[in-house]
């Protein structure tokens, strides 16, 4: 898809870290706020699609939850692994794969969310199903970005 390679082949990972980076999510009151409706507990393995910098991992790693982030862009876990500390290594995976196919068993996470992403996904209905089969429990997507209308009129423009 195109814009899958578009994330894989291009300076994406670069692009979109730097934007990302000076908004950590402990000043993002939305991003907090998402963490908390997930409501993970202590020895939940929680899975995110689309990890890009790794925005969630101390919020979730130092709470003990076994947190594996999936991209399909591999660059983007070099910055993913800045924010992971000494301290939460051991709670800390990543997986370079589509989300269209995820490689977990079904029912074999506790949870799973994604937050700004679903925009660059083509197949955001196979996406959604994949998260589904894998999680035991709770599957949570922001669609904030998507609804945004210039975004939105992009995708309008896309299908017709």
């Amino acid at each position: 898809m195109k814009t899958e390679r578009h994330c894989i082949e291009s300076s994406y990972a670069e692009l979109w870290t730097t934007g990302i980076r000076k908004h950590p999510p402990s000043h993002d009151k939305l991003a907090t706020e998402f963490i908390g409706l997930l409501a993970p507990k202590s020895g939940d393995v929680v899975v995110e699609i689309g990890t890009g910098e790794g925005r969630f991992i101390s919020l979730l790693s130092k709470r003990q939850i076994c947190y594996v982030g999936v991209d399909v862009c591999r660059r983007m876990f070099k910055y993913a692994k800045d924010n992971v500390m000494r301290s939460n290594k051991d709670y800390v995976h990543f997986v370079v794969s589509e989300a269209k196919s995820l490689p977990f068993k079904s029912k074999s996470v506790d949870k799973c969310f994604s937050y700004a992403t679903m925009f660059f996904i083509p197949n955001k209905k196979q996406v959604i199903y994949e998260m589904v089969r894998i999680s035991k429990h709770k599957v949570l997507i922001e669609l904030r970005n998507i609804l945004c209308p210039r975004i939105f009129s992009n995708l309008v423009k896309r299908r017709i």
